[in-house]
């Protein structure tokens, strides 16, 4: 929608598609650093990250058409989730690695 809007790459085009694919490299980020390389803290800034891109590419969409940033709502809502879920995950890690048992 946005693409069409601005007419492809065009010079109006440069932030709200760059925001785009800026969010889109740092979620491609994500899997190597949770799963690949087992940095969970690192996994979850990123993942804080992708969502403040996220936030700033909602908003530059919404001036250019607001059924599109619409569309970026429920994705938002899942980074948060996805960041909650990050985060517990590495601070339960965290004690087991320090060689305390996790309470159950």
């Amino acid at each position: 929608m946005i693409w069409k809007e601005l007419g492809g790459f065009s010079k109006e085009a440069v932030v709200p598609l760059g925001l785009y694919a800026g969010q889109l490299a740092l979620n491609w980020a994500w899997p190597p650093l949770f799963f690949g390389a087992r940095q969970m803290g690192w996994a979850l800034v990123d993942l804080l990250l992708m969502g403040g891109v996220a936030a700033a590419t909602a908003v530059a969409w919404h001036q250019v058409s607001p059924p599109a940033a619409c569309l970026l709502y429920p994705y938002l809502a899942w980074l948060a989730f996805a960041a909650t879920l990050n985060y517990c995950v590495w601070r339960s890690n965290q004690d087991h690695s320090r060689g305390r048992r996790l309470s159950e």
